[in-house]
């Protein structure tokens, strides 16, 4: 819980008869991470020959890809059709199907025979790709037309004859009188105008003799010109034959779109377990590039927690019928080049996810979770600090524990941290007296039960807790940071970094409680606290140089930023009282309003939830992030990822 799992480097030699069966149970076991046995620095790595994928790899990825496009072209055809919301809250979980472990080539004859059947699928959406095409060219078509509909004259006319030449465009409402007076000035002209909406549709007519003359006119910008694809036969007409076409293509589509619902509703399942065992396939190929080989044998080194070393010695004794060599030995690597994996109780699981968002510890470095977890908690309750909105954040967790969380790890995570930061405000709420703000006083005369401080009224108490908190907070990283450098024997950091500064804070507050007369300090203890100060300076400048002393300016910077805890909570009173004061005016204007009153209650409360939350999880965040592991923790460890097969849709039959 205070450290992650011990790990062991661990190398199995297997015969290369038992090689494939050993991968695979390798890869349904998971609880080996592989590395590559040319990356070791030991003297046996470099006798070994560098191991080869399966030369059914390249074969296996390219059905894959096949199988993966058919699944792409089906992806309009989902078979729920739920809404969202629901989907979210009450997600039905995937139907798995079972399977059997076979050699690639009978997976890969079952998937050629299904693509045979499924592969149409492919060739539909090309086709209804195409469709859609031709239908927005036709569609683009239609608005020249459209415009010239109300025209009854062949378009085939548009342009130059020998005698005449018409164009057709749009003018503006508001500029037509403009663009009228200047076309006019040509003496010889016919003007047709037809309005749609705020524009007008006009064809012009001149003698060819004037083509140059209206040219120039039209080509400001208030005339906007009509082009007309093959024009042959009037706008209405035209109209017709484009509608009609595209009434032929909708009418395909509804046909094409049939038989791909067919072939979804037939293959979609089928093909998602197929990819699977195909994705699985090729992982276990691939995977004896990592090894080292003999003439007969194969070499496969890699790291597993020391609580799986026998399940995994067994594993390989069963698989190759007692014919593997297996040895497990302790790390000899850089604690960065160990991978980690934690080893925290299933309550506190959940909340890995926010230390993985910082990083990994380092193998044998502090795992800070159980210290994150529990006063990023707290320290929520305190910022948002309302019992109502605590308790709407442990319905929403609960809600989503119930649904995405049983289908969603992530999600599953995510729903008990809400819970716990829910629950944690209900309680600090009810202490702080906030039930969505001021409403027992306010609107029922009473006071609000269990309230032991009131933020708005008695902020200085809240900051001085809040500052109490903030340097219990950092004075336990600092602790944990001197447990490792203990650990490490390394001594100097030690002294330079965490003895001086348990040396200067003490002596720092006796005289700043001399300096503002805060307290009678006597002579012999001001005495005390300045050679205190001088000591631990000493420390930080032997450690870091003269400028290191700088660093406790920092410290003290992290310490008020925990004043933070004060304004989350003065902000989630104000605006909530704010809401209130606003909802007891709109009551009082007329009997009628209370309706609008409480839409306003219900919309103000809510934002103020959501925005108060949103902020007090970010600044909870940050000071464990910036302030709290600043003080030990580097989070630069590796984290452990075992060869383990991903099973969604399929479940291998035992």
């Amino acid at each position: 819980m205070f450290f992650p799992a011990e790990m062991k480097n661990v190398t199995i030699v297997t015969h290369d008869d038992y090689r494939e069966r050993v991968i695979s149970a390798l890869h349904e076991a998971g609880v080996m991470e592989i590395t590559n046995v040319q990356d070791s620095k030991g003297e046996v790595s470099a006798t070994l020959e560098p191991g080869e994928s399966h030369p059914l790899t390249g074969k296996c990825a390219e059905y894959e890809l096949r199988v993966s496009r058919v699944l792409d072209a089906l992806k309009g055809f989902q078979e729920s059709k739920e809404s969202l919301l629901k989907q979210f809250l009450f997600p039905e979980p995937v139907a798995k199907t079972s399977v059997e472990e076979r050699a690639p080539n009978q997976l890969f004859d079952e998937v050629e025979s299904v693509l045979e059947k499924a592969g149409r699928a492919i060739s539909i959406q090309d086709e209804l790709a195409s469709i859609d095409e031709k239908i927005g060219t036709l569609q683009a078509q239609r608005v020249p037309l459209k415009l010239l509909e109300p025209f009854d004259f062949d378009l085939r006319h548009l342009g130059e004859s020998k005698y005449l030449y018409i164009v057709a465009g749009t003018v503006r409402v508001g500029d037509y009188e403009l663009f009228v007076q200047t076309l006019f000035t040509i003496e010889d002209i016919l003007l047709l105008k037809r309005r749609i909406g705020e524009l007008y549709t006009v064809v012009i007519a001149v003698p060819a003799s004037a083509r140059e003359e209206l040219d120039d006119i039209l080509r400001g910008r208030i005339f906007s010109a009509i082009k007309v694809e093959h024009p042959e036969g009037k706008a209405s007409q035209l109209l017709g034959q484009i509608d009609d076409e595209i009434k032929k293509l909708e009418g395909r589509k509804k046909e094409l779109s049939k038989e791909l619902k067919i072939v979804h509703d037939k293959w979609n399942k089928k093909l998602l377990t197929l990819r699977e065992e195909l994705k699985i396939e090729k992982e276990r190929m691939e995977l004896p590039s990592k090894f080292g080989k003999t003439v007969n044998t194969s070499v496969i080194e890699g790291w597993v927690p020391a609580k799986n070393v026998d399940e995994l010695k067994k594993l390989c004794d069963n698989a190759s019928d007692g014919h593997a060599f297996y040895e497990s030995r302790e790390p000899e690597a850089a604690p960065e080049e160990i991978p980690i994996k934690y080893a925290n109780p299933s309550w506190l699981r959940p909340f890995e996810t926010l230390t993985k968002m910082f990083g990994h510890p380092k193998y044998g470095e502090v795992d800070p979770t159980i210290f994150f977890g529990t006063t990023l908690v707290a320290f929520f309750g305190l910022m948002l600090g309302d019992a109502i909105y605590g308790l709407i954040i442990v319905l929403v967790g609960f809600l989503l524990y119930r649904g995405a969380g049983k289908v969603s790890e992530s999600m599953h995570d995510m729903s008990i941290i809400l819970m716990a930061i829910g629950a944690s405000t209900i309680v600090l709420g009810a202490i702080q007296g906030s039930y969505c703000g001021d409403v027992f006083p306010r609107f029922w005369g009473m006071n609000s039960p269990f309230m032991l401080i009131d933020p708005l009224r008695e902020p200085k108490k809240v900051l001085f807790i809040a500052l109490v908190i903030g340097i219990v907070h950092l004075n336990v990283g600092l602790l944990l940071a001197a447990y490792q450098n203990a650990r490490k024997k390394a001594y100097r950091n030690l002294l330079g970094e965490q003895i001086s500064m348990f040396i200067i804070q003490p002596c720092a507050a006796i005289l700043i409680l001399d300096f503002f007369k805060w307290a009678a300090i006597a002579p012999s203890l001001k005495i005390v606290g300045g050679v205190g100060i001088l000591i631990g300076v000493i420390l930080i400048a032997l450690k870091e140089g003269p400028l290191g002393v700088f660093g406790f300016t920092g410290f003290v910077g992290n310490w008020l930023s925990y004043a933070r805890i004060l304004a989350l909570a003065l902000a989630t009173s104000g605006i909530a009282m704010t809401v209130n004061i606003f909802v007891e005016l709109v009551a009082r204007i007329h009997p009628a309003m209370v309706i609008l009153a409480a839409f306003i209650f219900v919309f103000g409360q809510i934002f103020n939830c959501v925005l108060q939350a949103l902020g007090a999880f970010v600044h909870s965040l940050r000071l464990h992030y910036v302030e709290f592991f600043n003080q030990f923790y580097s989070g630069d460890g590796k984290y452990f990822i075992p060869f383990k097969s991903i099973r969604r849709y399929t479940k291998l039959k035992t």
